[in-house]
């Protein structure tokens, strides 16, 4: 037989995975019975191998390559080094990843899955601004599902900070999903992101397909934080594969009047997931910083603080505080609005540093 080339054996590759009946599973399993790829395209080229190689054809992979080149997209078989490490190590990753832009950058930085409901409250939205920020701040690159919501607000939020980020699509991975988050997917291409999918171009996405991807999202990160989840939520499916795959999971504490809080509360009763109060919560299981330096990439909070300039529901709220600290019961009294509506208040407060919650629950002015 002709000395074979990497690229004669990524060509069998996209022959394999174009194969009916020959799925990921299938294909991994050949390469653990045979020994790797080079002797199962050496059986399959002989005609000696297991009766399903008899189904594949040259000709597809090269179809497939000349579309994938067409649309600008890359790959990477299991069997090559760059395949990204941690992705690897579950129990079913991908045979092949298809990809737009930079995917080395995440194999080799730590990287923080963060995940929620699309449906998010504007309290949930600002907790993972600061999260993720700080999170970047430290050298941590985001992931994850480019849905609305949480995965819109991680995406957006890596970027304004200048860091990378992978979004791991349930369709191909030049095809935008959501077409609402179209000027989003440029955006983490733009700023050196990645977008990944076990998909190739020409794909037509089905419902179950957006369940699978929840393990690409898991499995390449070292943690997944939860950021607000209800009972149903796909994230929690991402937060139970991330504890199959003996990775870190995070859950930011919620309402327990709310039914998006649900989820994140159930992780944290359950003892599945870490309760998180900071991104220093986050920085120090993962191993990036200590206690003290990750607390440094905290923002400095606002010196002073013109109330007039503030929207109406946290002018009132400030100016209640500025008489003394108070429980939010206490402040919804005051201020003539529902203990749910203070206490979203309160937590967009907290993050811009205009009010800080001291040790017997009160809150104050920063």
């Amino acid at each position: 037989m002709p000395v074979l080339k990497d690229a004669d054996l990524r060509i069998f590759s996209l022959s394999l995975q174009q194969t009916r009946g020959l799925g990921a599973k299938t294909a991994l399993a050949l390469l653990g019975q045979v020994g790797g790829i080079f002797e199962l395209y050496r059986l399959w080229k002989s005609g000696t191998g297991p009766a399903i190689l008899s189904k594949v054809r040259l000709a597809a992979g090269k179809d497939l390559s000349d579309l994938l080149e067409q649309r600008h997209v890359r790959f990477v078989a299991i069997w090559e080094d760059d395949y990204p490490r941690l992705l690897k190590q579950i129990a079913d990753p991908p045979f092949i990843l298809f990809y737009v832009g930079d995917l080395e950058v995440f194999t080799s930085t730590p990287a923080l899955a963060v995940v929620g409901t699309r449906k998010c409250s504007a309290a949930a939205l600002q907790w993972t601004e600061k999260l993720v920020s700080e999170s970047v701040a430290a050298g941590v690159n985001i992931v994850s599902g480019m849905a609305m919501g949480i995965d819109a607000a991680a995406h957006k939020a890596c970027v304004a900070a200048g860091g990378k980020t992978l979004a791991v699509l349930a369709s191909s991975p030049d095809m935008p999903t959501p077409a609402a988050n179209s000027a989003l997917y440029q955006q983490i291409l733009g700023n050196g992101g990645c977008i990944v999918s076990e998909f190739p171009p020409g794909t037509v996405v089905r419902p179950g397909m957006f369940a699978s991807r929840n393990r690409i999202v898991a499995g390449l990160s070292q943690g997944v934080l939860v950021v607000e989840a209800g009972a149903e939520s796909g994230a929690l499916i991402t937060a139970n594969l991330a504890l199959d795959y003996n990775r870190e999971v995070f859950a930011l504490p919620g309402d327990i009047g709310r039914d998006v809080s649900f989820g994140c509360n159930k992780l944290i009763k359950d003892g599945k997931a870490k309760l998180v109060q900071g991104a220093v919560d986050i920085l120090v299981e993962l191993g990036v910083e200590t206690v003290a330096r990750a607390e440094s990439y905290a923002p400095a909070k606002s010196a002073s603080i013109d109330p007039e300039k503030l929207p109406n529901d946290q002018r009132d709220v400030f100016v209640t505080l500025s008489e003394g600290a108070g429980f939010p019961e206490e402040l919804a009294i005051k201020v003539d609005r529902s203990v749910n509506d203070i206490l979203s208040c309160l937590a967009v407060m907290e993050l811009s540093g205009i009010v800080r919650q001291l040790a017997d629950g009160k809150f104050a002015i920063a």
